[in-house]
Order: C-alpha cells, then structure tokens, then sequence
C-alpha cells in the first residue's frame, strides 16, 4: 500500500470516507431516527467513490481501491433500499453488507492484529502436538 501520511490530502479524505462510512454503520443498527441524514451520508460516499479510486489507483492503494470498488454497488442498492424500507432489520442488512466489505485489518486494525496473534500461537501450538 502506498504511504499515505494523515497530513496529505488523499489521506485526510480516506480517512474522512471510511470514518463517515463506520458513523453509518453504527447509526444504521443502532438509531432508528437517524436515517434522513445517513441516506444523505450515503449518498456522499457513493458519490465520492469514483474520485477515492482514482486517486488510490494513482497512489496505488490498491486495499482502499478495492473497498470503494467494491462498496459502490452495495451502497447505490443501500440507498434504494433504504428509502423503500427504512426498518431495522433492513438498515442492518445493509449495515452489515457495506461493513463486509471493508477488512477487519482496516475497520479494527486491533482487533485484527489480536486475532492473528491468537491464530499464530494456536499454529505455533498445533506443531509440537503428536
């Protein structure tokens, strides 16, 4: 992945994208009232996808590529959905649709780094078994 410094402009913009995106996530599962304003947000992050690619292509970001490749369906369908069916189930339907789409490594770098722990002492601890 490319260096992207948070002082630059692509990475203050990277940044805001995903952070938006885990804001509406979270209000999608957990506040019912919010959703005017996460269809809007929505809509600003579908509308920011092309330009995201574009420059994480040039910058060769190719993890950040892939989400907003990847996300640009999930959110116009999002979208559509939403505004037909604005119930909780469906705003976690896709709520968790678009959070699949963005790796555990990027949503909760600590996480992930927990869990690859676990996983390597859980193999470490498998080859000395007889």
């Amino acid at each position: 992945m490319a260096n992207t410094p948070y002082d630059s402009i692509y990475g203050r913009e990277r940044t805001y994208f995903l952070n938006n995106l885990e804001c509406q996530v979270y209000d999608m599962k957990i506040h019912s009232n919010t959703l005017p304003r996460v269809l809007d947000s929505l809509g600003e992050l579908h509308t920011m996808t092309n330009g995201c690619i574009e420059m994480a292509a040039l910058l060769e970001d190719h993890c950040f590529e892939k989400i907003c490749r990847d996300l640009q369906p999930i959110l116009a369908q999002g979208i559509a959905v939403l505004r037909e069916d604005g119930g909780a189930v469906t705003r976690a339907i896709v709520a968790d649709h678009i959070e699949g789409v963005v790796p555990l490594s990027v949503r909760d770098p600590i996480a992930w780094g927990r869990m690859r722990a676990a996983k390597a002492c859980c193999d470490a601890g498998s080859g000395s078994r007889l």
